[in-house]
């Protein structure tokens, strides 16, 4: 099972661990991390959930993303989702979040970078993935006008495409 540091209010480690699938009491936080890889053409990699995950299953999403677990910062939790979901490599040493959400259950760290990625380098996990494509912004919003998205706010999904006009300030 996926263990976590629980976090308090300022996001400070507490010393206590949670585990994924139990509920945080109030006043307790966890983090997480989310990429959105873009390649030179301006379209963004999205990859399709598994049928059978527990969360959003058979549902399109951002490239990759998921908890930070105990021990690890947010880069070691961004490079292991990326590796574990799409058996890709990055050096996010240079990368900082584009934008931090915080939402009722903690924060999340949403990273964008321009890399053109060919699909066929992609091996993902079975269990994790089932596809992975490239979208325009159009394409994406149909889709999630369509139901075929995870559930983000739709202007949400719109502010990774003018973030990635404006990634000088965000990517490596």
């Amino acid at each position: 099972m996926e263990k976590f540091d629980i976090l308090n209010y300022k996001y400070e480690k507490t010393g206590r661990i949670g585990n994924r699938y139990e509920p945080l009491k109030d006043g307790e936080f966890r983090k997480v991390v989310h990429l959105c890889i873009f390649n030179s053409k301006g379209e963004m990699l999205i990859q399709k959930r598994n049928r059978n995950k527990n969360t959003w299953p058979s549902r399109w999403d951002v490239t990759c993303g998921g908890a930070v677990i105990t021990g690890e910062t947010v880069i070691e939790a961004l490079e292991r989702e990326l590796f574990e979901e799409l058996g890709l490599k990055h050096d996010f040493s240079k990368v900082r979040p584009c934008l931090s959400i915080h939402y009722y259950e903690g924060v999340d760290e949403h990273f964008l970078i321009e890399k053109d990625v060919d699909l066929n380098d992609i091996t993902f996990n079975d269990n994790e993935v089932e596809e992975v494509k490239y979208v325009t912004k159009e394409e994406l919003l149909k889709m999630f006008d369509n139901d075929e998205f995870v559930f983000y706010k739709r202007s949400f999904l719109e502010v990774f495409f003018d973030f990635y006009k404006d990634r000088n300030h965000y990517t490596d």
